[in-house]
């Protein structure tokens, strides 16, 4: 079920209110049994909600059979402005549980003790709220370094995997029959001439998508303290791939001291190697170490 907490801001979507009690009782008595039943490999997720309800949901999967992990989605992070803080009103902000979560309950993928999926995320959901923000931005940078901070942030929160709401919109955000017009990875302007344009945000995926492929294992990183490391807190993020191959994304678009952005120098250290370059401001940069 799709946010079972319901649509407190008035959305016109349809909505199942579920507690967590509830949606895990209905897995355990019926749908669990049902699915695994003739599909024994398919996964079962709880949750599908804001970043506040994670704990209530992650702390039923162990007691269950049927549930394999909890997903959860980005928008009480208020498109990645307010990553890894304490929930404000219950409601705004998070992320801090993500990680809580997975070290409480051993939500980390291993051993099959269960997962954290990071199931959706958009943006241009909040047109009324933020100003110069429609629903869609054509060449937005901004949005693409969102989308990459998000995903830096929740892969080292222990979160397996992210995810995208939509493969693609037409230039209004849509279709949708509740107008719930957002903005999209790739944007199809003239569909009956086969004409659409990646944005930034397609390309900030594949900064990840393209060099970090399913069986990898996120690595630490020596001096990261909530996804930043170095005086001029570089956000990154690193994996093992089955390949061998390590990757590091790295991301330069946190303010400094000054207020503003500034390029800056970056050393990269692994297995006996070391490779210096230089960050310019708002870039983001993928390392492969063979």
């Amino acid at each position: 079920q799709n946010e079972p907490s319901g649509n407190p801001m008035g959305n016109g979507w349809e909505s199942m209110y579920f507690t967590p009690k509830d949606m895990a009782d209905f897995i355990n008595s019926y749908l669990g049994p049902e699915l695994k039943g003739k599909y024994p490999d398919i996964k079962i997720m709880n949750g599908d909600d804001q970043l506040p309800h994670i704990m209530a949901h992650a702390e039923l999967v162990s007691k269950s059979r049927y549930i394999d992990g909890t997903a959860y989605h980005w928008y009480a992070s208020l498109a990645s402005e307010l990553e890894d803080t304490e929930p404000l009103f219950g409601a705004i902000g998070g992320g801090r549980e993500v990680l809580d979560a997975s070290k409480l309950y051993q939500l980390d993928n291993q051993g099959g003790r269960g997962f954290l999926l990071a199931t959706e995320a958009c943006n241009g959901y909040l047109p009324t709220l933020l100003p110069g923000e429609p629903h869609v931005m054509p060449g937005s940078w901004k949005r693409g370094y969102r989308y990459a901070r998000d995903i830096v942030h929740q892969m080292n929160n222990n979160a397996s995997g992210w995810a995208d709401w939509n493969l693609a919109l037409d230039s209004q955000g849509g279709p949708n029959h509740a107008k719930n017009f957002v903005d999209s990875p790739i944007i199809v302007d003239a569909p009956e001439q086969g004409a659409f344009f990646k944005q930034p945000m397609f390309y900030a995926i594949g900064h990840f998508a393209a060099f970090v492929p399913p069986g990898s294992v996120r690595l630490s990183i020596e001096g990261l303290v909530d996804s930043q490391v170095g005086s001029d807190r570089i956000e990154a993020t690193a994996f093992l791939t089955p390949e061998n191959h390590v990757v590091v994304v790295a991301i330069n678009d946190r303010l400094h001291v000054t207020k503003r952005l500034r390029e800056c120098k970056v050393v990269v250290r692994c297995r006996g190697r070391e490779i210096r370059l230089s960050m310019k401001e708002n870039e983001i940069k993928t390392i492969v170490f063979n």
